[in-house]
């Protein structure tokens, strides 16, 4: 009789990201000393990253896969008339819908409990792009500008953080939509624009140490708006093979999803997705003394 497979617990999977961050230094670890090594570490994790791992491993658990005999569909092998298997069509808003459902728990799971949560450092994110690229199956971007906003729920924002990006030679085509989108919104030269940084993993580094100044191994996840939080997400991951190194900004939420939890943090009863949006875009504080708007994620 087989022995059932041990399932990953938050501290197991720390060790594991560990393991292949020493890996990428060039120091090959085998699992079994990895706990000499991760458990000091581990121990000072602060407790919002704790929360995240523990989070990761239930998510990990729930969605493992079984022993059970794989069904096969009757969809199996045919075809609709573009060409497309039926077996492998996937329904993105409900794939979407699905990430939002994950991604909420995990914000859920990783909230300091009690008044604590003021002081939790959130960072907030968003990457304007020349334009979008829509000639593949899914957009592709031209990252031009790169903000950053540290916030806490006591002290309003915190840190500032601004780069300008060299995106890049534009595709064949795309000249009229980039400047007409910068334009209508950045006003960013869509070519020579000496402010444009493209040492990108100078760039890379500057974002990583403002999110963690004391060179923690794991990045907090990062916050963007529901209608930005996918850009922002594929823009970090084309920063990173830019750079020629792993992405390790991987976690981008939505930020109304955040406040969605915070509220029902402190009386149980939070808005709905889209009343966190619309509050998020209101514009009736923006010139009331004592408030600290960031304009980054809106």
């Amino acid at each position: 009789m087989s022995r059932k497979k041990q399932q990953a617990n938050g501290f197991a999977l720390f060790m594991r990201d560990m393991q292949t961050d020493l890996r990428e230094q060039g120091r090959s670890v085998p699992m079994r000393d990895m706990p000499v090594l991760a458990g000091p570490k581990w121990a000072k994790l602060p407790a919002m990253e704790k929360a995240m791992y523990n989070a990761r491993a239930k998510a990990e658990k729930r969605g493992g896969v079984g022993s059970e005999v794989m069904y096969v569909s009757p969809r199996q092998g045919v075809m609709d008339c573009t060409g497309e298997l039926l077996s492998e069509r996937r329904d993105l808003a409900v794939e979407l819908e699905e990430r939002r459902h994950r991604e909420r728990a995990m914000i859920k799971a990783s909230l300091t409990s009690g008044s604590a949560v003021m002081l939790t450092n959130f960072f907030l994110i968003d990457i304007q792009s020349l334009c979008e690229i829509s000639d593949k199956p899914h957009a592709r971007y031209q990252p031009c500008e790169i903000a950053l906003v540290d916030f806490t729920l006591h002290s309003g924002i915190c840190r500032t953080f601004h780069r300008f990006i060299a995106p890049g030679p534009l595709p064949l085509g795309y000249r009229y939509e980039a400047q007409r989108c910068s334009e209508a919104t950045h006003e960013i030269p869509i070519s020579g624009f000496d402010q444009a940084m493209d040492d990108y993993r100078q760039l890379v580094w500057e974002v990583e140490s403002f999110i963690s100044p004391e060179g923690s191994r794991d990045i907090p996840a990062l916050f963007a708006s529901r209608d930005n939080a996918l850009r922002v997400e594929w823009c970090l991951e084309w920063l990173a093979s830019k750079a020629g190194i792993r992405n390790r900004l991987d976690r981008v939420y939505e930020v109304e999803a955040l406040l969605c939890e915070l509220s029902s943090h402190t009386d149980g009863r939070g808005p709905t997705i889209h009343q966190a949006k619309d509050f998020l875009g209101t514009t009736v504080y923006d010139h009331s003394m004592g408030t600290r708007y960031t304009l980054c994620v809106v």
